[in-house]
């Protein structure tokens, strides 16, 4: 028993030294991002609130569909239009071509078909490219959560205006919830022993999370001190509790 017990005695001591110096820090979203939509329209339905969590996939925000509909639906009829003259016109061509052959039609009868050949299938990859773009619109008239997360702020109500046929106007502001970074400063001899990746301990309140180093500044921070601080960011996750962008907390190297 008593070799037993002499055993555990230097893990213990390694486990508990092995984060020998503690930092205050602050803690931010690893993952924020503020959402739009890059077609003009007129807000209908904003499905969360600010506080609100979400998973990925669910439509957040949706403009009037209407326009966008008939605008694709405009587009098919023209694709429809287009391709039924360039089929007629692929086949005027072709006969006109054995009747060239056979000495019965000109060369510039035959050039003038080509020509009507070659107008009609530029007619149709212009209407199928329009198709594309009305489709296009229509698709992105909603907004759809990247990620599981939480809504920090709502920029438009339902039946605004949007408008980014100038610039692009931001309407919800999100956050990936379960990524966090802890932002510290170190002196530089603590900062000299880091590497990108490195092993680091966040505490936040009476609970702990094993995080990496995800950044480490090569100048220093104007922090007022004597001695040079350098910021060092750390990225962990919290699966199970929220915590709040702000909150205070400590990191260990």
């Amino acid at each position: 028993m008593n070799i037993v017990k002499y055993c555990l005695l230097p893990f213990a001591f390694l486990t508990t030294s092995a984060f020998a110096a503690s930092y205050d820090a602050n803690i931010q979203f690893a993952q924020k991002v503020v959402l739009s939509v890059s077609v003009t329209g007129e807000v209908a339905t904003v499905n969360v609130k600010k506080g609100d969590q979400f998973k990925a996939g669910d439509i957040l925000l949706s403009l009037n569909k209407i326009p966008f509909e008939a605008s694709v639906q405009g587009a098919q009829a023209r694709v429809s239009k287009t391709q039924a003259l360039q089929q007629e016109a692929d086949r005027d061509h072709q006969h006109l071509v054995e009747l060239f052959e056979r000495g019965v039609l000109s060369k510039v009868e035959l050039e003038n078909a080509e020509l009507k050949l070659q107008r009609a299938t530029a007619d149709l990859e212009a209407a199928k490219s329009k198709l594309t773009q009305t489709q296009y619109n229509l698709e992105h008239s909603v907004i759809a959560a990247p990620f599981d997360g939480l809504v920090l702020d709502i920029g438009v109500r339902p039946h605004e205006s949007v408008n980014n046929a100038v610039s692009v106007m931001p309407l919800i502001t999100i956050a990936e919830r379960t990524k966090y970074t802890a932002t510290t400063l170190a002196p530089l001899s603590a900062v000299n022993k880091l590497k990108i990746n490195s092993k680091a301990k966040v505490s936040v309140g009476n609970k702990n999370y094993s995080g990496t180093v995800s950044g480490i500044a090569y100048e220093p921070s104007k922090n007022g001190k004597k001695e040079n601080m350098y910021e060092v960011q750390v990225e962990f996750k919290s699966i199970g509790k929220i915590i709040r962008a702000g909150e205070n907390a400590s990191v260990s190297f």
